[in-house]
């Protein structure tokens, strides 16, 4: 139970650390986005595909509760949660 619980507290400092980083680029959008970049590289490339290589999967379960970093599209989808709505594509209908 404490293991978990230091685990959420890990997760959420993770999200903090993003929103961090979002302030000091500027921009929620460019994290997102460096995330997504850095996820992707993570993915194994054509040819390990075809000699079988594994692709990474996103912890469920007790490994979910028990991981110290929250999945990367989750991070990602807190990061452009951030962004400001933009007037300028308002429908004004």
């Amino acid at each position: 139970m404490a293991m978990a619980l230091r685990m959420a507290i890990s997760r959420e400092r993770e999200y903090l650390a993003d929103a961090g980083a979002a302030e000091l680029v500027g921009s929620p959008q460019l994290m997102a986005r460096a995330l997504g970049r850095l996820e992707r590289l993570n993915q194994p490339a054509w040819w390990q595909r075809l000699l079988g290589f594994p692709a990474p999967q996103e912890p469920t379960g007790w490994a979910a509760l028990l991981s110290s970093h929250p999945p990367t599209r989750l991070r990602i989808a807190r990061l452009l949660a951030m962004t400001p709505p933009r007037p300028d594509l308002a429908c004004f209908g």
